[in-house]
């Protein structure tokens, strides 16, 4: 069996796209994948550097839009009252909406909401 691209997956490893090899296997195609290993050969991680910061992204979004929700609710809540709390909610959702627009989105530091 010729090898000639291996990807690594978290259950095992993906060999020529099409054979996924878990760590417990122990048959011809791993004794294949082993010699490949000891010619010097590497597998390929599992997400490119541009994969994890998309996944990055849109984790950081989903975080974003949870946040809304809840700020939404708190400035909602503490309308009737005018404030400081009403104020310091109103600032976080700013804070919020602006976060995936900064130029270090997706790691920036994620806005603190009001205690």
């Amino acid at each position: 069996m010729e090898i000639t691209k291996v990807k690594l997956l978290e259950h095992g490893v993906l060999i020529n796209d099409s054979i996924t090899l878990p760590h417990e296997n122990n048959g011809h195609v791993r004794q294949a994948y082993n010699i490949w290993l000891k010619e010097g050969n590497e597998p390929d991680p599992e997400h490119t550097q541009i994969e994890l910061d998309e996944i990055k992204a849109r984790d950081e979004r989903a975080w974003r839009n949870e946040q809304l929700a809840f700020a939404d609710r708190e400035v909602n809540k503490h309308s009737d009252n005018s404030d400081i709390m009403e104020i310091e909610w109103r600032s976080y959702r700013i804070a919020l909406r602006a976060h995936t627009k900064k130029a270090g989105f997706p790691y920036d530091v994620r806005p603190i909401a009001p205690k």
